[in-house]
């Protein structure tokens, strides 16, 4: 009570929403699904131990219209093994076409809904369990085509989240771009080829090695936004994000990781002995401790020397004290930022919940270690159709369909990794329909075979109840609280 009476903030998320309410809030051709992992109960078991069977999927289909269906999915063991198999192709450059493995997957998780979608071709889709770190869109569908050429996906926490959609936004401040950081200050870092770099952890002499195509993305955003300021090498500081107030746009690219508490949580996805290192190396640097905000974050400036006052690392602990309110669209162009905690019923903990509770719109985010240069060109062809007045969730989808017409960037490697959170709609707040086809077979470009290319990474899981809930609660009133009082003074 006493949270909610100093925060309006708090308050609105506080208050009970009704389905009918989410319901309104879905534009035409559009639905929610939200993805649920349970424990069915059984009401005729014997014993106390009996009572609850493994663990499942199901999902709850919302239309505009309000008519809701409830779909059983069946046993997750098998869902999950699915998934990590798909994983292990689509981000494996040894590797052939992954399209069979994102089938197998579709035919578990998504087919079964398809009949309950209706008219809809824009989704909003709520994950749970394994299902997070999922590129929905290189799903495969029944005739070869890419999900994401019939529908157009956006994710959100949960429906509550669709609400906030049609909500005012503040008017932030200038965009802000931060790329190539100086991770060293001062020594110099080896040279790497551009082509072989990716946004995550090195095997090399220094931790975080440079990222030379950062740079050239840079100036691509900046020209796209014409008043955005940018900061890159020594200037690209942990310090110089903590003393933004809500731009318009925030673009980080630099490395991203993710690390599990313990070997014993590693994920199931192709651990690589590459992979496998380059987590100990960081591992040794970070505090080993139960919060996943503390074991995920970015690397800024000074991240290989990590001096006594600033480590050079923006963990999304830290990351949760942003002043992000106003921000439309943050965009995390590195590896691993989707990723985090998995925990049952809870968003992913990590950098993209630290970013949204820090006041984020918007999120584009990575579910893998990206390749450099493949990226630059992603990002480029993003914000120049955002700058066209594109929406969120639309200008990635048509820049990814750029890519599998490309033959040296067809493989879902290469454009799969990015996916939106939060509102699809264009920067300005625009509604933009989605253009999707609609005959259940895919566009032409269905037709290109991917190439075979992609990596490693890790996802660790757990399981949490309604008080980890809310703790984060709690720990968002708490963030809001500091935030006003600091405003005040």
């Amino acid at each position: 009570r006493s949270l909610s009476e100093k925060s309006e903030a708090f308050r609105a998320q506080s208050v009970p929403v009704l389905r009918a309410d989410v319901a309104r809030a879905l534009p035409p051709h559009t639905a929610l699904v939200e993805y649920v992992k349970y424990h069915p109960f059984r009401i005729d078991a014997k014993k106390a131990s009996q009572r609850w069977a493994e663990p499942a999927y199901a999902a709850y289909v919302l239309g505009a219209d309000d008519t809701l269906r409830f779909v059983k999915l069946g046993p997750s063991a098998p869902i999950d093994r699915a998934i990590v198999a798909f994983r292990k192709k689509i981000e494996d450059k040894a590797h052939p076409d992954p399209r069979a493995e994102g089938r197998a997957v579709a035919t578990l998780m998504f087919d079964p809904l398809e009949k309950e979608l209706g008219s809809a071709r824009e989704l909003f889709v709520s994950t749970d369990g394994a299902l997070a770190t999922l590129p929905f869109g290189a799903l495969t569908g029944p005739h070869g085509e890419y999900l994401f050429e019939r529908f157009l996906f956006s994710f959100v926490g949960s429906g509550r989240d669709v609400l906030r959609f049609a909500e005012p936004a503040a008017e932030g401040s200038a965009p802000f771009v931060l790329t190539n950081p100086d991770y060293d200050l001062t020594a110099p870092a080896k040279p790497r080829a551009a082509a072989d770099a990716e946004r995550s952890l090195s095997l090399g002499d220094n931790l975080f090695p440079p990222l030379p195509g950062t740079a050239d993305e840079g100036k691509a955003v900046t020209a796209a936004l014409s008043d955005a300021r940018v900061v890159s090498g020594k200037d690209a500081t942990t310090d110089i994000l903590a003393q933004l107030h809500g731009p318009r746009v925030l673009h980080i690219a630099t490395h991203g990781f993710f690390v599990p508490l313990s070997r014993g949580t590693k994920a199931e996805s192709s651990p690589s002995t590459r992979a496998e290192a380059q987590t100990e190396l960081l591992r040794a640097v970070l505090p080993q401790v139960d919060d996943p905000f503390v074991r995920s974050g970015l690397a800024l400036a000074g991240a290989n020397s990590r001096g006594a006052r600033d480590d050079g690392i923006l963990s999304a602990y830290e990351a949760l004290g942003l002043d992000l309110h106003g921000t439309r669209l943050v965009t995390l162009s590195a590896c691993e930022t989707g990723l985090g905690e998995l925990v049952e019923g809870i968003e992913v903990q990590g950098l993209g919940r630290a970013f949204t509770i820090a006041g984020a719109q918007t999120l584009l985010t990575s579910l893998w270690k990206v390749n450099d240069e493949a990226t630059r060109d992603l990002m480029a062809g993003y914000y120049a159709r955002l700058a066209k007045g594109g929406g969120r969730a639309e200008s990635l989808r048509d820049v990814q369909r750029d890519f599998i017409a490309r033959s040296d960037r067809a493989g879902p490697y290469y454009w799969a990794a990015f996916s939106i959170s939060g509102n699809p709609s264009a920067l300005s707040g625009a509604r933009v329909a989605a253009d999707v086809d609609t005959t259940g077979r895919g566009s032409e470009l269905s037709k290109v075979a991917p190439s075979s290319r992609g990596c490693g990474c890790r996802v660790a899981t757990s399981r949490a109840g309604s008080i980890s809930s809310l703790a984060g609660a709690l720990l968002l009133g708490l963030l809001l609280l500091r935030r006003n009082a600091h405003s005040a003074c």
